[in-house]
Order: C-alpha cells, then structure tokens, then sequence
C-alpha cells in the first residue's frame, strides 16, 4: 500500500472485533507507522477523537490506515470523500453469527411466516454491511479509489450478485498477488498523472 498512501488514507474493515485485535498485530510486525483502530466504545467521543488523527496524518509521509469493523461507526455514519479514503479494504463477509439467539429465531421465524426465508435474510445482512464498507470509497461522481476485496468467495457468480452494480461492473478477479499489486500500481500511476495535470492547468489560471 506504500503508493496508496500517497493519494490518502485508507480503510480495512474486518468482520469482528476480535479479527481485528488479530489483524492489528500483523500489521504492527510489518511496521506500519500510523496504524489507528476503531474503538469498541462510542464512549467519551473516543471514536470522534480517532477520526481527528486519521485526518491529521492523511497527507504525512508515512500514510494512516484505520481498521475498522463492518457495521461499526466508520462503516455506516462518515463520508470518507477524496482524499479521506483512498483505499478501502475488505476482509472476509460478515455473517452475523449463528450463535446468536436472536439470529437464529429470526431466521426461523422468516422461514415460518416470511416470502423472504431465513437464509436470504441472513445473506442480506452480510452484504448489505459489504456494500455499506465499499461505498466508503467513492462519495461523488468525481472521486476515486481502490477497494480490495479479500475473500476467495468473491470469485463465486451467486456471491458478485450481491454486491452493488457499481461495484461489478468494475470487479477484477486476479489469480496472483503480483497480478493484482501490478493493475493497482497502474491504476495509481494513471491517477497521478491525471492529478499532475489537473494541477499544472490550476496554476496556469492562477498566473494568467
């Protein structure tokens, strides 16, 4: 994600919480400087306070990644525009879990008494948190940004059609890591690029 970091931050959504105390030591072995995580407590404006950071150090040298959970804060109620996100990845699919009761009684009562099953009702919810963390990366028809979605289901016809047309309809599946880091360096140096020159022409109006 070294270019990433170039362009802006970037977001890594993990299913739980407790993915996410696993994912975050990983990402301490490999060094990362500026590695906030989404607080499990809304209390005190704790999350308020990470969102102020993740801001702050957005256009440092090193970069920011914010891990976050599917449904969590940061999933459902901030508008990450531009720069603010970059990249946003996608670990596994968040089932709700079956070993909530409610879960369950809900899935059977949706068996019992909706048109809408248990199981398709259990789908939704997973895909609807999906689409809800992709669309974290592009707020308005002028934005832009990567989102890596790393789950080997996502190769499955029946899984793609879950997730938003937008997001189809710009769907790649690779069959290597090189294959994959190889498009998403092109596509970074083709934004930069596009930027350099937006920039150049900005500066020529501003002496003109």
């Amino acid at each position: 994600m070294n270019k990433v970091k170039d362009h802006g931050g970037t977001l890594l959504f993990v299913p739980s919480y407790s993915f996410m105390d696993n994912i975050v030591k990983r990402i301490n072995l490999m060094k990362i400087k500026n590695c906030l995580v989404e607080p499990k407590s809304g209390k005190n404006g704790e999350f308020e306070k990470i969102l102020k950071k993740y801001h702050s150090l957005i256009r440092t040298k090193e970069g920011v990644i914010l891990v976050c959970v599917y449904r969590g804060k940061a999933a459902e109620g901030v508008d990450f525009k531009d720069s603010s996100a970059r990249a946003v990845i996608c670990i596994g699919i968040p089932y709700p879990s079956l070993h909530d009761a409610q879960i369950e009684l809900k899935k059977e009562y949706n068996d019992n008494y909706k048109h809408f099953n248990g199981r398709k009702w259990y789908e939704t919810q997973a895909f609807r948190a999906v689409n809800q963390a992709v669309g974290r990366a592009i707020r308005h028809k002028e934005d832009w940004g990567i989102i890596i979605m790393l789950d080997s289901r996502y190769q499955e016809k029946r899984i793609q059609n879950q997730l938003s047309n937008w997001v189809t309809q710009h769907l790649k599946i690779f069959e290597s890591y090189e294959e994959s880091l190889k498009s998403m360096n092109k596509f970074l140096e083709e934004k930069k690029s596009e930027e350099d020159k937006k920039n150049s022409k900005n500066l020529l109006s501003t002496f003109k």
